[in-house]
Parts: structure tokens; C-alpha cells; sequence
């Protein structure tokens, strides 16, 4: 029998952590990821072994140009929500105003990809070839956008646990819609993981409904976007540069190395997510608790940071070791491929974690100027390096250039983190 006491501790401790909202809200959120990421492992070991890699490959690099579009269809409202609406009055005007815009804005941008792709990216011109393509790139760029949307509105709720449920029913879809669907060219793909989203995004507004009440209606509030747009408007073109690398890498690899190598990356990339996963799930459960309780904001930054880096650093470890063996499952050429890509892109994630917490330091303290320095230089700062050495080093050669260009933006963030808690610091002792 175990000593009473010890058991009571336990139960005591086990009762604190249940009900810690931001360490649980991290959890829920987590886990919803890995399980996203992990389904889409096993989503694209079956794509994999359907499709060749050159069609993988053209397939893998049209989904993150739809990504990419999507993020500019947002304009900050993925933001806007995390940071205003547990405190919104105007819960219906502000969600229909998200929607709506970034509807209206992200089919705009879809159609006008599909008109310039031939020119940038041949490879993929195939997109464009019928107004069937093109609106089916469009509407699921949309449902693309609004699943951000969405994700974001049930956090700022603190519903991260329904989140974590639509994300399991979202990869089961995903993995039973290649044996639904047939085809063997790479806008079936693209297709197969447009309906997934749309699953996505029918579910999370559903509970949306019943857990704010929200009543949707065709109408875009002034009011809205009057309030919102200075902080929308810096925290977007954050957001772009943020995910910009992310979205623009697979381009410059089919460009300049070819399509099985754009499949080799993607593949790589998917596998390092989940790294990444945890900095970014763990950013919005900061920003969602911190909107709750601002007097404590910098308490719940630094117990993220420690949350974050606890799981992060082992990780890295678990995936280098693990990730011969998942890559050899993808089929012939993905382990020599993507390996080296692998453990360059998880080392990463060190500095995306860190990356992300500056991120969330500066939105919280709303200072917008010091918020665009670390994403200025880490879309720069990769994309240049990532795209000067692809040709001469292959894929190893995107790879070093997303782990420096990585570093320089947390050095950069960094600084900029200093400076601005010495002028916070001079200011209170001016005040005293």
C-alpha cells in the first residue's frame, strides 16, 4: 500500500493541472495538431504509394500555394479573434465580418493566382486550364482560410478540446477520401484534401453556434473594421511573413531542383511540423489566456516558454532517431531523399519556438513596430538563402538555409525584446 499521504499529493497535483487552463488549453491543442500531423502521415504514405513522386510533388507545391493565398485572405482576422473576442460585445458582427471579407478577399486572390501561374510556376499551370480547376481552387482556398478562422474563433472561446475532436474526425476523412475518389494526376489530390477542410469547417462552425451562440448572417460590419484594423492590419503582415517561407520553399524546390524533390521536401517539412506544432499550438493558448488575464501576461509567457522548450529539445532527439524508419514507409527514394532535410528542419525547432514566444510577447504588448522585425528577417533571411542555395547543394542546401535563416530571426527578435523591456523598465521608473 502506498503512503496516504503521497496518493492525496497526487491527487492534489493531478486536480491542479486539470484545471490549468493554459497548460490544458496547450495540451488540447497539441494533441489536435499531432493528430492532424499524424493522420496526415499516414495520408500521404497512401498518396505516396498511389501517385508517382512528380505528381506527389506538383500536388504538395499547389496545396501551399493555396495555403499561401489563404494567408493573405485573412488580413489578421485569425489575430483579431485570438486577441478580441472573449471580450467582444459583438461576438455576430465580428465573426461575419471575418468570414465574409476573407471570403471575398481570398476568391479574388485565387482566381488571380490561377491567371499568373503559368507565368511563375509552368509546373503547375495545369490549375488553370478550365474555370472547373480554377473555382475549385478558389472555394477550397476559402474553406482553407476559414478553417484558420474558425480554429481560432474555438480557442479564444477556450473550447480547445472540441477543436482537438473535429481534428480527428478532419484526418479521418482525409484518410478515407483517396479510396473514394480515383484519378491519378495531381488536382485529385489537391481535391481530396479540399474536402477534408470543407468537413473541417462545417463541424467547427457548428460548434460555434452552440457554444457562442453565433447567428450567421451575409452582413460586413464598419464598425468592425474600423476597430480592428491598425492591430489586424500589423499583425497580418506578421502572419504573411511568418508563414511565407513555409508556403514559397516548395515553389522555389520544384523550380529549381524538380518535382520529386518538391515531394521529398514536403514530405520532410510534414514530419518537422510537429516540432513545430508545439510552439504555435502553446503561442495560442498564451494569447488566449492572456486576453482573460492581461495583469498576469508575462507569467503566462514564460510558463509557455518552459512548456514549450520541455517537449521541444526531446523531440528533436525522438524524431532524428525515429525518422529513417517513417520515411522508409513512403516508399522507394523518400529516406535518401528527405533524412538529411529532416534533422536540419527539426534542429530548427528550436528557433521556431523561440521565434513564436517573441511573437506572442510583442502582439500581447500590442507594440506593432518591434512585432515586424523577427518576420522581416526570417522570410528574408530564409527564402534568400533557401533559394541561393538550392540549385548548387540540392535539397541539404534548403535545409541550411531554413535552420540560419531561423537563428538570425531569433537574434534579431531578440534584440528587439531587449530594447523594448529596458524602455518599459526606464518608463516605470520615471512613473515612480
Amino acid at each position: 500500500m502506498g503512503n496516504p499521504e503521497m496518493i492525496r499529493q497526487s491527487i492534489h497535483r493531478l486536480k491542479a493541472l486539470r484545471q490549468d487552463r493554459l497548460l490544458s488549453s496547450s495540451l488540447y491543442l497539441m494533441l489536435s495538431m499531432a493528430a492532424v500531423s499524424l493522420a496526415g502521415f499516414v495520408f500521404w504514405i497512401i498518396v505516396a504509394r498511389m501517385f508517382d513522386t512528380e505528381t506527389v510533388g506538383l500536388a504538395t507545391t499547389l496545396l501551399s500555394m493555396s495555403m499561401f493565398v489563404s494567408l493573405f485572405g485573412l488580413i489578421g482576422f485569425d489575430t483579431i479573434f485570438a486577441r478580441f473576442f472573449a471580450r467582444a460585445d459583438n461576438r455576430n458582427e465580428l465573426i461575419n465580418t471575418g468570414l465574409l471579407v476573407n471570403a471575398i478577399i481570398t476568391g479574388l486572390l485565387s482566381v488571380a493566382f490561377c491567371m499568373i501561374v503559368p507565368f511563375i510556376s509552368p509546373s503547375i499551370a495545369f490549375v488553370a486550364e478550365s474555370p472547373l480547376t480554377i473555382a475549385a481552387f478558389a472555394v477550397f482556398t476559402i474553406f482553407t482560410a476559414w478553417n484558420t478562422l474558425t480554429t481560432a474563433i474555438l480557442v479564444a472561446n477556450h473550447n480547445s478540446r472540441p477543436v482537438l475532436i473535429i481534428n480527428i474526425v478532419f484526418s479521418l476523412a482525409k484518410l478515407v477520401l483517396p479510396f473514394v475518389i480515383g484519378g491519378d494526376d495531381p488536382m485529385v489530390i489537391f481535391i481530396i484534401v479540399g474536402i477534408a477542410q470543407v468537413i473541417n469547417v462545417v463541424l467547427s462552425m457548428w460548434v460555434i453556434i452552440a457554444k457562442t451562440g453565433y447567428r450567421p448572417s451575409f452582413k460586413v460590419s464598419g464598425n468592425v473594421l474600423k476597430q480592428t484594423y491598425r492591430y489586424g492590419f500589423a499583425t497580418y503582415v506578421a502572419s504573411l511573413l511568418n508563414l511565407a517561407p513555409d508556403s514559397l520553399l516548395p515553389l522555389i524546390v520544384v523550380n529549381e531542383i524538380g518535382p520529386s524533390a518538391a515531394a521529398y521536401f514536403y514530405i520532410a517539412f510534414t514530419i518537422a511540423s510537429l516540432l513545430y506544432t508545439i510552439a504555435f499550438s502553446t503561442v495560442q493558448a498564451i494569447m488566449a489566456e492572456a486576453t482573460h488575464d492581461e495583469e498576469n501576461m508575462m507569467l503566462h509567457l514564460k510558463r509557455g516558454i518552459k512548456i514549450v522548450m520541455a517537449i521541444t529539445i526531446p523531440a528533436i532527439f525522438a524524431i532524428i532517431i525515429v525518422a529513417p524508419f517513417v520515411l522508409s514507409a513512403f516508399g522507394p527514394g523518400y529516406r535518401d531523399g528527405s533524412y538529411l532535410l529532416v534533422c536540419l528542419l527539426s534542429v530548427s525547432g528550436i528557433a521556431v519556438s523561440l521565434y513564436a514566444a517573441i511573437g506572442a510577447y510583442f502582439k500581447l504588448t500590442k507594440n506593432l513596430f518591434f512585432l515586424l522585425v523577427a518576420p522581416i528577417v526570417n522570410a528574408i533571411g530564409v527564402i534568400v538563402l533557401c533559394w541561393l542555395l538550392a540549385k548548387p547543394y540540392g535539397l541539404l542546401g534548403v535545409g541550411w538555409g531554413w535552420l540560419i535563416g531561423s537563428f538570425l530571426a531569433v537574434f534579431a527578435g531578440g534584440i528587439m525584446v531587449v530594447i523594448h523591456r529596458s524602455h518599459v523598465a526606464r518608463k516605470e521608473r520615471q512613473a515612480s
